[in-house]
């Protein structure tokens, strides 16, 4: 946005993820967000005692919002959104899966495939719970009330795919 006088493109940036299938029982984590290192994870801890209704959950994430920057909001299906407005990723880290986190979902705004907390045999996660880590990053809107041609020189295909990709208005 530094450049927005001269573009006329300005860049806004969110992360999005959805946690669902949450079973009843004690649930806890550390959730990362803007608090990025050296500074310490924020542990949220809940009581699921309904599985269609995760405003516990909600609830202890939204307390450390002003910390992680990551809001929550529950539905009545079970279905959790956290919301990061400034683009940092969302990390769960530090995860209890032999609670309420055990076949949980989470999946990414635009993504495909959730990923699911899932323990070993025996309620032993592997690896150990304390390295099972999830992260989900963002995504950059760019918007323009003009036409505008975004081109890279990444040969590796991990910024744009093809090269060069133009805008178009409808």
């Amino acid at each position: 946005n530094a450049f927005n006088a001269l573009s006329g493109v300005t860049a806004v940036a969110t992360t999005k993820a959805t946690l669902s299938s949450v079973g009843l029982g004690s649930v806890q984590f550390q959730l990362q967000g803007s608090n990025l290192p050296p500074e310490t994870p924020i542990t949220v801890s809940a009581t699921i005692n309904n599985t269609s209704d995760l405003a516990p959950l909600a609830q202890a994430i939204n307390a450390q919002s002003g910390t992680t920057g990551i809001t929550a909001v529950a539905d009545k299906t079970g279905k959790l959104v956290l919301t990061q407005a400034d683009g940092d990723d969302i990390k769960i880290l530090n995860m209890n899966v032999t609670g309420g986190l055990t076949g949980a979902t989470m999946v990414g705004e635009d993504a495909v495939t959730p990923v699911t907390f899932q323990p070993a045999t025996g309620g032993t996660a592997t690896p150990p719970t304390s390295d099972i880590a999830i992260a989900v990053g963002g995504k950059v809107a760019l918007n323009s009330a003009a036409g505008f041609t975004l081109t890279s020189t990444d040969t590796t295909g991990t910024l744009i795919t093809g090269g060069s990709q133009g805008s178009a208005l409808s």
